[in-house]
């Protein structure tokens, strides 16, 4: 059965669509200079900047198979198609701006991910993700996680060990980015919410999509023992891991809530 698109997501999907085309028009490159990055910090900062640009690059490879899956349940708007056009167009456009900064400052273009990234995301979350042609909030409750916990959380905190340091570059850069994935945020948890009140899912796709969003946040953790030196590497650059993961525990609290209906 088509699921009409209520009227308080087409406007406001409408109104974020238009925030980010603006944001888009008046985008920068990377701002110009070089960062002083410690000696003892660089490691660090290299490893983040491939996860970024593996991350960015696979978010927006995901919001294809979402929007057929959004046509398929009759979600299907130009305000939608817009909102997600943009923020598809946001995920490559910081992408790029994480590869020129790690060619300018590391003289390397791209850097390959843990083996366990690799076989999280290529070998479990993109066969699940094309499914999303059918089911999106398969895509859309762990992209939502993603940029909750990443794009906003995380950033904050990579904002603070940049602010007052020798980094303006990278400060103004994920400033930036913030700005953007706030916007995304609100637009993704939107769209599921409005899937979720229109059409609950059963108990077995409930417990699969929970699954979904504990395997992305497990990833999130900076302790785990299948990333080795990720927590020494964070705690060079000034981050608390425990609160990290902290952060991380808020997150999946507050999809929980909003799988079962509750937010």
């Amino acid at each position: 059965m088509a699921v009409a698109v209520l009227p308080r997501l087409n406007g406001t999907l409408s109104k974020l669509a238009k925030q980010g085309e603006s944001a888009a028009a008046k985008a920068v490159d990377l701002p110009p200079g070089v960062d002083e990055i410690p000696e003892s910090q660089r490691p660090a900062w290299r490893r983040i900047l491939i996860g970024a640009i593996h991350g960015e690059g696979l978010e927006q490879w995901a919001i294809g198979p979402m929007l057929d899956g959004l046509v398929h349940v009759g979600l299907d708007d130009e305000s939608v198609r817009r909102f997600f056009k943009t923020q598809g167009d946001d995920e490559l456009r910081h992408r790029d701006l994480f590869t020129a900064y790690l060619h300018r400052h590391y003289k390397a273009t791209d850097g390959a991910p843990k083996l366990a990234h690799r076989i999280l995301y290529d070998g479990i979350l993109k066969p699940l993700a094309r499914t999303g042609a059918r089911k999106p909030l398969r895509v859309l409750l762990p992209l939502l996680t993603f940029e909750r916990a990443a794009g906003t959380l995380y950033m904050n905190r990579l904002i603070q060990c940049t602010a007052g340091k020798r980094m303006p570059v990278m400060n103004k850069l994920l400033r930036s980015i913030r700005q953007d994935e706030a916007r995304h945020v609100a637009g993704v948890g939107m769209t599921c919410r409005a899937l979720i009140e229109r059409q609950p899912p059963k108990p077995g796709e409930r417990a699969l999509l929970i699954g979904i969003v504990k395997l992305v946040i497990a990833d999130m953790d900076r302790k785990a023992w299948w990333k080795p030196g990720l927590q020494r590497h964070m705690e060079s650059i000034g981050l608390d891991v425990n609160a990290m993961n902290k952060d991380n525990a808020t997150v999946f609290a507050e999809l929980l809530r909003i799988i079962h209906g509750q937010d």
